[in-house]
């Protein structure tokens, strides 16, 4: 199942889709509810390391972090041919499993989506 529903090919209307279903799944049941957004030849890079999408999930999880809540987030795209490019600034509460707050990070989130195939194509994510 996509993120885009029946969203029209429309750079807004799916920057719109896609940051309600990616944020709204982190924020309610975690990363793990996000794999299915991503195409199978994406690559993830976390500060600097480069994974497929479900070795990020790991990597939180190592961390003890199940889920996360932005704050204040700000999202700017743009789109070339089928190719959407979005990026997204905010604070993060990370929550862990026993849903207490971890801590509290900025993380600037860039996404590069193919509209025709309704998936996450790179994503690069940066917690500071």
């Amino acid at each position: 199942m996509s993120f885009f529903g029946n969203t029209t090919v429309n750079p807004d209307a799916i920057s719109h889709s896609f940051l309600d279903f990616y944020y709204g799944a982190v924020s309610s049941k975690g990363w793990n509810a996000t794999l299915s957004g991503y195409d199978e030849t994406c690559i993830c890079s976390v500060n600097g390391h480069s994974n497929k999408p479900f070795d990020l999930v790991a990597l939180l999880a190592a961390e003890g972090v199940a889920r996360g809540t932005l704050i204040n987030p700000l999202a700017t795209w743009k789109h070339k041919e089928d190719q959407l490019y979005l990026t997204v600034t905010a604070g993060v509460t990370f929550i862990s499993f026993a849903g207490y707050q971890v801590s509290n990070k900025i993380l600037v989130d860039n996404f590069i989506i193919s509209m025709s195939k309704c998936k996450i194509l790179d994503h690069t994510m940066h917690i500071r």
